[in-house]
């Protein structure tokens, strides 16, 4: 994120797609999954809330200044409840043709964990390929998967993410993406 700025002067032709989700869903997921971050406590929802809200307008201030030519910011959320529409306009994005077995990923491709950061070996549609993804990325099992749901609303079964005390900038931050900020 913090280099964007310097990767699009080096690379002047490059396009960047910046996904974001919903801040309380992307907490709880953490949470979830034990994943640490350097200087917050993960035990505090708001203090995890700073960090994404700074991160997401940083990434939108950087993709706003590239311009729509050069950077899309998407919804995890809309990706994932439309993603032939998403899929689509991002193959617009990155100029390249649109293919049904983009939104096919765990079938037609052959995944292997590795240990350490593992390296990829295959393209999309190429099914003699192996994509070696690290045995210590705590999402590694989650890119093996098709596209599925369940993550989009379980943090409303979490009572502490659930009734946590949005802040200012917190709200400010899910208003920009069109997030709904109160929760009944």
């Amino acid at each position: 994120l913090n280099y964007i700025p310097e990767l699009s002067r080096m690379f002047p032709r490059s396009k960047f797609v910046h996904v974001v989700r919903d801040g309380r869903a992307a907490v709880n997921s953490l949470v979830d999954r034990g994943v640490s971050i350097k200087d917050v406590n993960v035990s505090d929802a708001g203090q995890m809330m700073d960090r994404w809200a700074r991160f997401v307008l940083r990434a939108k201030h950087h993709c706003d200044r590239l311009g729509p030519s050069r950077c899309t910011s998407i919804r995890y959320e809309d990706l994932v409840l439309h993603p032939t529409q998403k899929a689509r306009e991002l193959a617009r994005l990155l100029e390249i043709d649109f293919s049904d077995a983009m939104l096919r990923h765990a079938e037609a491709v052959r995944f292997e964990v590795v240990e350490g950061n593992g390296s990829n070996g295959a393209t999309g549609e190429n099914r003699n390929k192996v994509v070696q993804l690290s045995g210590t990325e705590r999402t590694t099992v989650q890119v093996q998967k098709p596209i599925y749901k369940d993550s989009l609303t379980k943090w409303l079964r979490n009572e502490q993410i659930r009734g946590m005390k949005l802040e200012v900038h917190h709200a400010r931050a899910l208003e920009v993406f069109n997030y709904t900020v109160k929760v009944i």
